[in-house]
């Protein structure tokens, strides 16, 4: 370690850097050998070098183990590009080692340049998707690096890679990094425990080590009041709203009945939530129906409000219009009929239409703050949450003399393309350049993209995550002072907004000091509440040589991911039937609880167990759900059931999940591969018919006779000779055999055969 440091005559010694790639910043040396030591969450605004200190990391692991490789991940491709190019400025390493995996690329292509590269970046999807279809394997990574690292929870890749990850790796180490992982303790912990993190290393503005190397940056408030106009408008839309929300609190969906705290966000969540419980039902229940219908309603309410908050009368008439006029289509939904002929409604379009060209008051005051700084400032950027927002800022600044630009993100939303990439870059470039001052810019410019430093930076409008506060307050103070200007407007959600950001702001520092002492305590070996994230803790024993064909349409569900983490192999392949093949025997049909009432309700189950059956020996059914008994009468349930098990012979498996859904899989692959050495092969077309497949086919060739009917038949005469000589009367003894079928299977048994149909 020795040899990592800097000397007398302030020359660098640390492996891989090229001389004078960068500046020489305490911190980042301080924490990349802390780094070194084991798992570590870096914690730092934007700005102060995250990248440099992953390149840091990077060197060292490759210096020391050269046959290994690196991997950093980035949530975007324009991000893992940015981090391309800072590693190729800064390594002393042939730049095509160092390359860009995503989606764009071909995955036969993504395997080569795998192979001939020390440093990879790559979207994490594509990343998590490669590892599952088995392209390449982690074993020689020495280093996974995860940027942005707070997405690190629930079903994001992230999750999913780090645990695959120390199992398979050699020598595993992980660095994460991110501006801040929220203020929810909880979340923390996840983010912690899913990335198996040993320490924590939090810089900000006012550590000691930092503080040489940044430049001041000014907070100010600026606050505005609603005009007489608005502020009515704002009051019929809360009195909307609140029996809304009243109702919703009582119902447990929301947490707050406040007109100034909920967020549409909240809503959407409790609307999912709704969802999320009508899937129990083949038929929902008429509560659960209205549920959604009046929450559908109560979204509407809440972004009208902060149409008008952030946006103004405009927006508010173009939004109300839209409503109206889906409001009056055939079959619109009973409740948005209500809500645009309410009094209320009448009321707030009355005052709308009278204060129609009046200005939103934030605005106004934008145009003082332009007026104030932007002689002096040489770029600003001014963060709104609405692309349409953003749109309307852009024009009105224009008309006023400003040169701005909107920069939005790629995806299509509101009836509006996307940025390109090539757009984004484009736009950077030229506002890097000086070609206009003012970028006026969404939720795309707060996140990780190399935005030019600015002198100036506008919340135009507020958002309550601590994350996007720092991220956008980051744009500034990095090369000389810089200077924030938050714009309030009292007694609105804006308002509300703000303080949640600073509080949860202040909250994050506290959580993070604590987690960090206990980790230390967790690494000393002493005992506390946080779950042990040790990589020796994490590692489980692999099931070694065990392999099963995946249908590649079940590639993203979590089954897959259980499999994968349990060191099975799993090969992605086009199924015609099922979607596990065990072996050459076993293939194993899964269907959610939801999907296999379906399947009873349209015909299609009878069908599919036909074709297992036809090409397996031993086909087996799972059904995974918490609940088996859903909407459908509970006899049809169990009599489907019972009709799999008794007339197509094929067992059917009841599981709570994904994971005991994957332990049964890899119970059945031990079993068949390991005990009876059976390989997993697809049944190409059908197999050989067996001579109850024959009888059977004959059988139910016969009009009205399914094989569940042909089977219960030959199992009463045992044999078509029997069957056809039979009866009538006889015949009719079988449940299930009426007059009219009995009639067929005599026709067919003595009508001699036509030379034509």
């Amino acid at each position: 370690m020795e040899r990592w440091l800097w000397g007398e005559a302030r020359e660098l010694k640390w492996p891989m850097l090229k001389e004078g790639s960068i500046e020489y910043r305490a911190y980042q040396f301080n924490i990349a050998r802390r780094a070194l030591e084991g798992n570590t969450l870096v914690v730092m605004p934007t700005g102060l070098g995250k990248t440099i200190i992953a390149a840091l990391v990077i060197g060292a692991r490759l210096d020391e183990h050269p046959w290994g490789r690196c991997v950093l991940l980035a949530p975007t491709r324009p991000l893992a590009l940015q981090h391309r190019d800072v590693l190729r400025r800064v390594l002393k390493l042939d730049p095509s080692l160092i390359n860009v995996l995503t989606g764009e690329t071909k995955p036969e292509e993504r395997s080569k340049i795998w192979r001939k590269s020390k440093i990879l970046i790559l979207t994490p999807q594509t990343l998590k998707n490669d590892i599952v279809a088995g392209r390449y394997d982690l074993e020689d990574v020495v280093l996974m690096v995860f940027d942005e690292a707070h997405r690190a929870v629930g079903n994001y890749p992230y999750v999913f890679i780090a645990e695959h990850y120390v199992k398979a790796a050699k020598i595993p180490l992980i660095l994460a990094m991110t501006a801040s992982p929220g203020s929810d303790e909880k979340k923390i912990e996840e983010i912690c425990r899913n990335l198996k993190i040993e320490k924590i290393e939090v810089r900000d503005e006012s550590s000691p080590d930092v503080r040489p190397y940044i430049q001041s940056v000014q907070v100010v408030w600026r606050w505005v009041e609603l005009s007489e106009g608005f502020e009515e408008a704002k009051n019929i839309l809360e009195e909307i709203l609140r029996p809304y929300l009243e109702r919703f609190k009582e119902r447990g969906y929301i947490e707050s009945s406040s007109v100034r705290r909920v967020r549409l966000k909240d809503i959407l969540e409790a609307m999912s939530l709704v969802q999320e419980r009508m899937k129990d039902y083949v038929e929902p229940p008429r509560d659960l129906v209205e549920d959604l219908a009046l929450l559908t309603n109560t979204a509407r309410i809440v972004h009208a409000l902060e149409l008008l908050e952030a946006q103004g009368m405009h927006a508010l008439w173009n939004y109300m219009r839209k409503l109206e006029e889906r409001a009056s289509r055939r079959g619109a939904s009973r409740y948005l009929k209500e809500l645009v002929m309410s009094h209320h409604w009448r009321r707030l379009r009355r005052v709308v239409e009278e204060n129609l060209e009046e200005v939103h008051p934030k605005f106004k005051e934008l145009l003082k703050v332009l007026k104030e700084y932007g002689r002096t400032a040489s770029r600003i950027i001014v963060f709104t949450n609405y692309r349409s927002t953003a749109d309307m800022l852009t024009k009105m600044l224009c008309k006023e003399g400003y040169k701005a630009v909107k920069f939005i993100g790629q995806a299509k939303r509101e009836g509006e393309r996307g940025l390109t990439q090539r757009e984004q870059e484009r736009i950077l470039d030229e506002f890097k350049r000086g070609a206009f001052k003012v970028l006026v810019a969404t939720q795309v410019a707060e996140e990780g993209l190399d935005v030019a430093e600015c002198d100036l930076v506008i919340f135009y409008d507020n958002v309550p995550s601590a994350i996007r506060f720092i991220q956008r307050r980051g744009r500034t103070g990095r090369i000389k002072p810089g200077k924030v200007i938050v714009l309030i407007t009292k007694k609105t959600r804006d308002e509300a907004y703000y303080w949640s950001a600073v509080h949860k702001r202040k909250r994050m520092s506290e959580i993070l000091k604590r987690l960090k002492v206990r980790l230390e305590e967790l690494a000393s070996g002493r005992q506390v509440t946080l779950a042990k994230p040790l990589r020796e803790e994490l590692r489980s024993e692999l099931q070694e040589g065990l392999v099963i064909l995946t249908d590649a349409r079940e590639l993203n569900s979590r089954v897959v991911e259980e499999l994968i983490r349990a060191g099975i192999k799993v090969r992605p392949i086009k199924l015609e039937v099922g979607d596990y093949v065990i072996s050459d025997e076993v293939v194993v049909e899964r269907k959610s609880i939801n999907d296999f009432v379906k399947s009873i309700v349209d015909k299609r189950l009878f069908n599919q167990a036909e074709e297992l059956r036809r090409n397996y020996e031993k086909p087996i059914i799972i059904v995974e759900g918490e609940k088996l008994i859903t909407g459908m009468r509970q006899e049809a349930l169990l009599g489907a059931i019972s009709s799999l098990i008794v007339d197509f012979d094929i067992p059917v498996i009841i599981t709570r999940n994904a994971t005991e859904t994957a332990r049964y899989l890899i119970a059945l692959a031990k079993r068949e591969q390991l005990e009876r050495r059976r390989a997993p092969r697809i049944r190409a077309g059908r197999k050989s018919i067996s001579t109850r497949d024959i009888m059977l086919e004959i059988l139910s060739c016969i009009p009205g006779i399914d094989r569940t009917l042909a089977d219960r038949i030959l199992r009463k005469f045992r044999t078509l000779e029997r069957v056809f000589t039979a009866s009538v009367r006889e015949l009719m003894e079988v449940h299930g055999v009426g007059e009219k079928i009995a009639m067929n299977i005599k026709r067919i048994s003595v009508t001699p055969y036509p030379e034509e149909d």
